[in-house]
């Protein structure tokens, strides 16, 4: 999906100008970069992460974000028949698995975990943000 998205989307201006960097490890693991970040993007990461893989994320966006650093996520929340995930591993297509899923989790243990490590979380709304059903949040260290 990253190869297809920086194939589509990254002009080769701006690849060029900004030199983008990229990682694939599996452990969420921000200091590869020995950089601080003043954004991060995870589409579709959490709609397939166990909490744990969530949490580690939560905490290398805080040791690795400015502090006015935003971090801009979706997922898929929690409901009734869609039960929030407890599992601990991940779900779906990955370099270990052609076999598809999907997970849900709580927009409250979202919040939860985000004001453990001092954040806030905002939804992001509006029928354009939508995609393949996926809510997007905003989480900062700010509340706006």
């Amino acid at each position: 999906m990253l190869e297809a998205g920086t194939r589509i989307l990254l002009e080769p201006e701006l690849a060029d100008l900004r030199k983008p960097k990229f990682d694939y490890n599996s452990n969420f693991d921000f200091t590869v970069f020995d950089e601080k970040f003043d954004f991060f993007m995870a589409r579709s990461i959490w709609t397939h992460a166990s909490k744990q893989q969530i949490q580690a994320m939560l905490d290398g966006f805080v040791s690795t974000a400015n502090p006015d650093g935003i971090f801009i996520t979706s997922y898929i929340g929690a409901k009734l028949f869609k039960r929030d995930y407890k599992g601990t591993n991940w779900v779906g297509k990955s370099h270990k698995s052609n076999a598809p899923g999907i997970v849900n989790h709580s927009l409250g243990w979202i919040r939860k975990e985000c004001a453990k490590r001092g954040m806030f979380v905002n939804e992001i709304k509006g029928k354009e943000y939508n995609f393949g059903n996926q809510a997007w949040i905003r989480i900062s260290h700010k509340t706006t």
